[in-house]
């Protein structure tokens, strides 16, 4: 197994355990509760940092980051260590969350839809302008063939490539796919998968 293969893996395996970490925090505390209900008073606090503490300790993990939101309200907390120096672990250290994202942008951008604030079945060239593919087809991709995968938009393994922090990295990589072909002519046709498209849905 390659070096990249077993980072992949790795990012996959915190991926999950984070989702079942919040799954389990919210069963365990909140069975009968809603969410919405309750603010972020100080014992509510207290109980999730105790609770992921031993979390941690119970799971073969070195740490774990938890974050919950109620409306405007965010709460952040973490237990562990983030590397092999016995460094601890912050709600602010990065984490490789792998696809993960992806569940999670798509619901944001359902919100919006709920909203009003996106149409679904707009062409992206509707919100972003410099989006575009070899062909003309590429005219056609909605938002919607982005969020299920079935755009023709080739697979690239960006997560490898080194960050890029200045305002326009999103727009760079919209551009970088001005001359690809998408995979098949018909948008909405076929499935297959991109990670690229993160970036797209993100800007």
């Amino acid at each position: 197994m390659t070096v990249k293969v077993k980072r992949m893996a790795i990012g996959l395996l915190l991926s999950v355990q984070l989702l079942l970490v919040v799954i389990t925090f919210l069963k365990y505390k909140h069975q009968k509760e809603s969410l919405k209900d309750i603010p972020f008073s100080k014992e509510r606090q207290l109980n999730a940092e105790q609770f992921i503490k031993q979390l941690q300790k119970q799971l073969p993990v070195p740490g774990i980051s938890l974050a919950m939101v109620n409306g405007d309200s965010v709460f952040c907390t973490a237990a562990g260590i983030k590397n092999e120096n016995q460094e601890p672990l912050t709600s602010t250290t990065p984490i490789f969350t792998g696809s993960i994202s992806e569940p999670l942008l798509a619901t944001a951008i359902l919100k919006l839809s709920e909203e009003g604030k996106i149409d679904i079945d707009a062409p992206v060239v509707k919100y972003l302008s410099y989006f575009k593919m070899g062909g003309s087809n590429y005219k056609n991709v909605t938002v919607r063939h982005l969020l299920t995968h079935t755009s023709g938009i080739n697979k690239y393994e960006m997560i490898w490539d080194l960050p890029n922090f200045k305002p326009n990295a999103p727009e760079v990589t919209t551009r970088s796919i001005a001359s690809q072909v998408p995979k098949f002519p018909t948008p909405g046709t076929r499935v297959s998968r991109s990670p690229t498209i993160t970036i797209f849905l993100q800007t």
